[in-house]
């Protein structure tokens, strides 16, 4: 790393606000908004164990032993078939061959390479994993997904890489779960697959001043979005309230990713003909978001936990900031604008256990157009 430069660990306003910190007591950024500048301890750095070479040799040998009982199996008629994403195997072999002993035998080599890099998972789930892996392939792809959607919007909040790749095919009904839960599930589905790789990599490039994105990549991505049929009043119209309402703040959510992708990029106008692609489009998502909210219970909402939580901060902060910086063609319009942000932040705020420096960030917000109506 050049010696000219230094790495500031961000404070923990910033680092909860998804902004560029420079590191300083009572930085910049907290500084500008007046908000309270902390910064916690560093993690203790974990202590590592020299591990012997041994164990990789012994995996080598292991491997070298195992493949002539494939080949052997390969010889008799027997095939494997990717399961799930490439993410499991299924074994078709005459009757004489028993799968899940093939696999339990690899437990205790599993117990020796795997369990003490990766312990992701226990010896004894791993067992129950291998004698159910036959069972109801459909539940096991309904678990799948909802793993992989959790993910996604994980590697969005902290900036983390996603490992799932998304299945080659939407999953199939499971006959265990009530069709309307199912169709909303799918739809769930279907809006965060646009969270690719690509897009992972174009947000985390809002954080990286020197990472280009191009003009037609958040066009695009505006049309997929808007032509994504999941979450739209045509589809979810069979579906109850608080499946509805997931549904449709979900995709007010992405929609404004992308517009904040642009915006760091320094890509958006006020005078722009294209929606999406203009200064004043969270304005627009406020007035929907408040009749949204208006139209269901607040059970509804709360319902879905901490996830549409986020969403609300994420969307109410953003539009917070638009209503506080972008000027209103007239004073009945700018009332508006403080109008509907005040129902936002009036009612994120009335949900079980907020944030605590999110409320305080909002709260900064509302003072500050507060004080501009005065």
């Amino acid at each position: 790393m050049d010696n000219g430069k230094r790495r500031h660990k961000a404070c923990d306003t910033c680092s909860q606000r998804k902004v560029r910190c420079n590191g300083q007591q009572r930085c910049q950024q907290c500084e500008h908004s007046n908000l309270l500048c902390r910064y916690s301890a560093p993690a203790p750095r974990p202590q590592y164990e020299r591990r012997s070479t041994k164990p990789a040799k012994r995996l080598k040998d292991t491997v070298q032993a195992i493949a002539p009982l494939a080949t052997s199996a390969s010889g008799h008629g027997a095939s494997w078939t990717a399961g799930i994403n490439g993410a499991s195997m299924q074994h078709q072999a005459p009757a004489e061959v028993d799968n899940n002993n093939f696999f339990i035998s690899l437990l205790s080599d599993f117990e020796t390479f795997v369990l003490p890099f990766h312990p992701a998972i226990t010896m004894a789930e791993a067992q129950k994993a291998i004698e159910t892996m036959s069972e109801n392939q459909e539940a096991r792809a309904f678990v799948y997904g909802l793993v992989a959607i959790h993910e996604r919007f994980y590697a969005i909040a902290c900036h983390r890489p996603a490992l799932l790749r998304p299945l080659d095919t939407l999953p199939e009904p499971d006959g265990t779960i009530p069709i309307d839960i199912n169709t909303g599930f799918i739809q769930i589905i279907r809006l965060f697959l646009h969270i690719d790789d690509d897009m992972l990599s174009k947000w985390f490039a809002t954080f990286d001043s020197e990472q280009h994105v191009d003009l037609t990549w958040i066009v695009e991505k505006h049309q997929q979005i808007d032509a994504e049929t999941a979450g739209s009043g045509d589809e979810v119209g069979c579906l109850s309230s608080r499946q509805q309402v997931d549904l449709l703040i979900t995709k007010h959510w992405l929609r404004m990713l992308v517009w904040q992708i642009a915006m760091s990029k320094c890509l958006l106008s006020s005078g722009s003909s294209e929606q999406s692609m203009s200064l004043l489009f969270p304005i627009g998502i406020s007035k929907q978001l408040r009749e949204l909210i208006a139209s269901v219970s607040k059970q509804d909402i709360e319902v879905h936990g901490s996830g549409i939580q986020q969403k609300l901060f994420e969307l109410t902060d953003t539009i917070a900031s638009v209503v506080l910086t972008v000027p209103a063609s007239s004073l009945q319009e700018r009332r508006q604008r403080v109008d509907d942000f005040d129902f936002l932040f009036c009612f994120w705020k009335s949900l079980p256990r907020p944030n605590s420096v999110q409320q305080e960030l909002l709260e900064s917000k509302h003072s500050k157009l507060a004080e501009i109506e005065l």
